[in-house]
């Protein structure tokens, strides 16, 4: 189990990493043994060959292991640098750390933030319920593909001991715990935010002054947004379940889609800003981002995966990493590059015409859907027009526009 700082900085998200760390003592116990026996055939060999022919075949054996090795090691650099940027950890905090409040962090705060709000470390303790729930259904799943079921007894014997085996001798170390104590710290400061930058990788600290006025900035326009008094969250929410219990009752919907788009326990959407590190306004924030437990977020996933089909590929690229491949095999010559960006974009969305266009092309290309246009239109229209959000204990919804993305 390990334990890392939530998006916001403000909170411990546990995972689990003692299974990883059993997993590299045991490989480096199979390493020891290997080698043992490549020494024990090396002198069997050594002692049928030449002393010339054994050199040239070990040289030979050598350098294959050494290219193949090299592609396995350049291969992981390579997801490396994709996932960081860096195609090793970094071990300065300059690297991915950009402090723009007006707190001085300690080298122990540095240290903990310069390996991203993912990075994750050993617990205090562990919760050897969820550690036990964890080995049931890792023994559940493997019993259902089991092609020998006279070997599930012998497999969840293992998988028991391995359980207890990690639980009885789980025990943080003192740095770990010296790294647990440095994390409540930054939680404690309440002047300032963690967060991640708007476009790449990284860790961007701001002053919660600073952070709060870019946002009021974005919710103080009128013609976007405009404060409610009370939360509408369990109205809205009954208004897109009657609509789901009325397109299930006329098979306009599947059942399982009508479970999975069905909202419960639902709460407000949070807003919050990712700071523009590549542009020159640095205290820019994001619009709303409709976050995960919104009464709409099931039904704006389910909508997405319609649009999906629909969006024409030739003027388009999958992610960055594409559209960098794409262009390296351009012929440049004589040609320029020129980068157009739209100021608020998402916010400034007119929603009826866009709902009445993608209506249209849902229902061209989806010749096996059973939704009728008006009911299509009604499920847009609940899942853009509805969002609202918390801010500083205050409830703001959007007028026009459409928030930034799911999350």
């Amino acid at each position: 189990m390990a334990c890392r700082i939530d998006p916001l900085g403000w909170g411990l998200v546990f995972t689990d990493d003692g299974l990883l760390k059993s997993e590299l003592r045991k490989k480096s116990k199979q390493l020891n043994k290997l080698r043992i026996e490549v020494n024990e055939i090396s002198r069997i060999v050594s002692s049928k060959l030449l002393s010339t022919q054994f050199y040239i075949l070990k040289k030979a054996l050598q350098h294959n292991v050494n290219l193949y090795k090299d592609k396995v090691i350049q291969t992981h650099e390579r997801k490396l640098r994709n996932l960081t940027g860096n195609s090793t950890l970094p071990f300065d905090a300059s690297d991915t750390v950009t402090n723009l409040s007006s707190i001085t962090l300690t080298k122990d705060q540095l240290n903990i933030l310069k390996y991203g709000l993912n990075c994750s470390i050993t617990p205090q303790k562990i919760n050897k319920a969820n550690v036990y729930t964890c080995f049931e259904t890792v023994n559940y799943n493997i019993h259902n593909h089991l092609t020998d079921q006279g070997k599930a007894s012998e497999i969840k014997r293992h998988l028991s001991g391995i359980a207890h085996a990690y639980c009885n001798s789980f025990k943080p170390s003192t740095k770990d715990l010296h790294k647990i104590k440095t994390i409540k710290e930054l939680r404690k400061n309440r002047n300032i935010v963690i967060t991640k930058p708007d476009k790449g990788n990284g860790v961007v600290i701001l002053d919660r002054t600073t952070n709060d006025k870019g946002l009021f900035e974005i919710i103080n326009d009128e013609t976007n947004f405009r404060s409610i008094e009370n939360d509408p969250t369990i109205k809205r929410e009954g208004s897109l379940t009657i609509l789901l219990r009325k397109l299930r009752k006329s098979n306009e919907i599947t059942d399982e889609d009508y479970k999975n788009i069905y909202p419960k326990g639902s709460s407000p959407a949070r807003i919050y800003g990712l700071p523009k590190m590549h542009k020159k306004r640095k205290e820019d924030g994001s619009p709303p981002i409709v976050s995960i437990g919104t009464h709409n977020y099931n039904i704006a996933k389910y909508l997405s995966e319609l649009i999906k089909p629909c969006i024409p590929t030739e003027f388009s690229t999958k992610d960055t990493f594409s559209f960098v491949k794409e262009v390296r095999n351009l012929n440049m010559k004589n040609k320029c590059m020129v980068s157009f960006d739209v100021e608020s974009l998402f916010t400034n969305i007119p929603l009826k015409k866009t709902i009445e266009l993608a209506v249209n092309t849902i229902i061209c290309h989806s010749q096996e859907l059973k939704t009728s246009n008006e009911n299509l239109t009604k499920l847009l229209l609940l899942a853009t027009t509805g969002t609202h959000f918390l801010f500083k204990g205050k409830y703001f919804e959007q007028i026009d526009g459409v928030s930034m993305g799911l999350h």
